[in-house]
């Protein structure tokens, strides 16, 4: 009797829903491979021997391989793919299901899932007056229509609201990640032009087939932006309003040298303690997603939250907080310029007429 795959493993799952692998054998070996297609040529990320005991073998914590493979592999997406034999065969078999990486427990159908959410665990989100931001959907094919349409909700000069529609050029993915980039001065410029006066943009809702997610503009400015990949290992913006106080403690030693003291085993430490301002309760479990990133940058400098505390509140009167510290994973600042900008708008003639 050939070996066969008992579990079943077709469609798209989450990694987080990745079973353990169930085969059934008449041999006394199962050889098995856990490999990606696209990856490069022979590069399998796990091969196993497995006893067969009862004309059964089990590969345990496949989830675990998978996901390390995908992080070690920066990737959001693969296709999983399985080879097997025993030790009576010569050819081996295929199974294989496409894979979205997702930290979170998914007990939902993922291909469901994935047609009418964006990767990401929020449906509103907070855009800053000329903030940007980004958002990322799986497609479950190259080719697609992938045109997103916007809806902007804002206020005319005469203080009154208008609802406007803007469907860009239709697009079609040729990856099965999408990413969709957001400006709210380019928003802001759209909306004018089809108003046709300045308005005042309000909210921004963006539609890609059944999915949709609405940032809501923000008149105050972020005091503090972090970059982090989220549950889905897609990159996201946080942009907070909070307080941050930066705490420097430093350890040295002292030794005496010809008369003389001097300070040597210098070791600075650096660390940003952020309070901020009240959240609710949505925000609040979104940010938890930050607080556990492996990856939160602030602009190109990575960062390590070393410590969090968060109050989350589902009453309505109430609203949550969260408090964190972060410290730069490098000891060193970076040096940072500013771009002059120019004093005068037409170049300088030394020439008197």
């Amino acid at each position: 009797m050939a070996s066969k795959i008992t579990t079943q493993l077709a469609g798209t799952l989450f990694s987080s829903a990745v079973p353990d692998l169930h085969f059934s054998s008449s041999g006394h070996k199962v050889f098995v491979k856990l490999w990606e297609p696209s990856a490069a040529e022979g590069s399998s990320f796990l091969t196993a021997e497995l006893d067969v005991y009862n004309q059964i073998a089990t590969l345990y914590e496949v989830r675990d391989a998978v996901e390390e493979y995908m992080l070690a592999a920066n990737k959001v997406y693969i296709n999983f793919s399985v080879s097997y034999k025993d030790d009576t065969e010569n050819n081996w078999h295929l199974a294989a299901a496409d894979v979205v990486y997702c930290k979170r427990d998914a007990n939902v159908d993922a291909a469901s899932w994935l047609q009418s959410y964006f990767l990401t665990t929020r449906t509103a989100k907070q855009l800053p007056v000329d903030g940007i931001d980004s958002v990322a959907c799986y497609m479950e094919s190259t080719g697609q229509d992938v045109t997103p349409v916007f809806t902007i909700v804002a206020r005319k000069q005469d203080c009154s609201l208008t609802t406007l529609h803007y469907t860009p050029d239709a697009l079609t993915n040729s990856t099965r990640i999408v990413t969709y980039a957001l400006s709210e001065a380019n928003i802001a410029a759209k909306a004018a032009e089809l108003a046709g006066q300045d308005v005042k943009i309000l909210s921004v809702a963006m539609a890609v087939g059944a999915r949709m997610i609405t940032w809501y503009v923000s008149p105050v400015k972020e005091d503090l932006t972090l970059n982090f990949k989220n549950c889905f290992g897609i990159q996201e913006r946080a942009p907070l309003n909070a307080v941050t106080e930066a705490v420097t403690t430093d350890s040295r030693k002292v030794a005496l040298v010809a008369r003389n003291a001097e300070l040597y085993n210098i070791s600075p430490q650096r660390s940003f303690e952020v309070q901020t301002a009240l959240l609710s309760s949505e925000a609040a479990k979104w940010i938890d997603e930050l607080l556990t990133s492996n990856e939160v940058y602030i602009d190109d400098d990575k960062i390590i939250i070393t410590d969090y505390t968060y109050n989350v509140s589902n009453n309505r009167e109430s609203m949550s907080n969260v408090k964190f510290t972060y410290r730069y994973v490098s000891p060193r600042a970076k040096l940072k310029g500013q771009q002059l900008q120019r004093i005068f708008t037409q170049q300088y003639d030394y020439i008197f007429n």
